[in-house]
């Protein structure tokens, strides 16, 4: 609480939109005037119930946000343990992690919806590696989870499109199986359904389907690539052992990891170099770098050397429908998964 003892001036602005709303003149910053000047659509329906019962609106949007990151903690936690093979020291050193950093302390009580979409990333994470690794359940909470997390911040969108990416590299190498796709199709209807009907608010209410910010802060080109490396550079030099820890987990991912742990690392890399090019917005804000938090969540425990749960043991694993797991020898980890 000592880092935040003040709420940010956009927790302010939401605040406006969500009293207007609890009001019933709409999601407007003025009456009458709609105006999307905000990123959170989420969040401000959240913060629309202390106007509707008379609660304290900044001592509720405090609350939200401790609330916001003991929940970021447990998903961390949730995901090292996944990762690492039921590890309880992976888990308690992931949720440590995201505990201690300055940014999430200070974020959360400072009215903003930083740790509530750390939360969804995560555990949309952990989700869809707990239902790639039993087909057997369904794929809509992972597809919710996602939904919320790009409601949340339209970095979700970006998020869901790495998911995407690596679950349609899964139904290939699963050779279309009929379980596989069933359960992927009850994912993305969740995903798709959620997000393309705040797309159609969003363009039938506001007349545009990005949010006005966009316009006004996201750049192009060397301008925005170099303003948003001076923000890179910023925030790994404020968090430099989170920043070395992460390289030299992910390094010993590209050497000693599997196939699919090389690439994963790769394509992380990926997503944090486009990331800023894309944004060029502020990067010392915990929010836009959920990306490296996860890099740091998801190779600690090979950091660790705890067993990965992308190396499944062939006497543990299940015999799925359609072959879904491959074997190529009798090495304990030659039978893996994408999640």
């Amino acid at each position: 609480m000592s880092f935040g003892n003040c709420l940010q001036d956009d927790a302010y602005i939401g605040l406006r939109y969500s009293r207007n709303l609890a009001d019933g003149a709409g999601l407007v910053f003025n009456r009458n005037e709609r105006v999307e000047g905000y990123t959170n659509f989420l969040w401000i329906l959240l913060g629309a119930f202390p106007f509707l019962t008379g609660i304290d609106p900044v001592v509720y949007l405090r609350i939200l946000g401790v609330i916001s990151a003991l929940l970021a903690a447990c998903a961390a936690g949730r995901l090292a343990a996944l990762l690492s093979g039921g590890s309880v020291i992976a888990s308690a050193v992931s949720a440590l992690l995201v505990a201690s950093m300055p940014f999430a302390m200070a974020e959360a009580s400072m009215g903003l919806e930083t740790l509530l979409f750390t939360f969804f990333v995560i555990i949309a994470f952990a989700r869809c590696i707990e239902e790639g690794q039993d087909l057997s359940r369904k794929g809509y909470l992972s597809g919710a989870f996602m939904a919320m997390g790009a409601l949340t911040r339209p970095e979700g969108y970006g998020v869901a499109l790495f998911i995407l990416g690596i679950d349609l590299w899964q139904l290939i190498r699963s050779d279309g199986s009929a379980v596989l796709r069933n359960q992927l199709i009850q994912r993305w209807c969740v995903f798709g359904i959620a997000s393309l009907s705040h797309l159609f608010f969003r363009y039938f209410y506001y007349g545009d389907i990005v949010p006005n910010t966009f316009h006004a802060k996201v750049g192009g080109g060397i301008n925005s690539l170099e303003r948003g490396f001076r923000y890179l550079v910023k925030y790994i030099s404020d968090v430099i052992l989170l920043a070395v820890f992460s390289f030299m987990s992910a390094l010993l991912m590209l050497i000693k990891g599997s196939r699919f742990q090389r690439r994963l690392t790769i394509l992380f890399t990926v997503f944090m170099i486009c990331y800023p090019w894309i944004c060029g917005l502020c990067w010392r804000r915990l929010q836009a770098h959920s990306p490296i938090l996860r890099i740091a969540i998801s190779c600690h425990g090979r950091f660790f050397r705890f067993r990965s749960c992308f190396c499944i043991p062939i006497e543990q694993r299940k015999t799925v429908e359609d072959g879904c797991f491959s074997s190529s020898g009798a090495d304990s980890c030659s039978a893996h998964r994408l999640w």
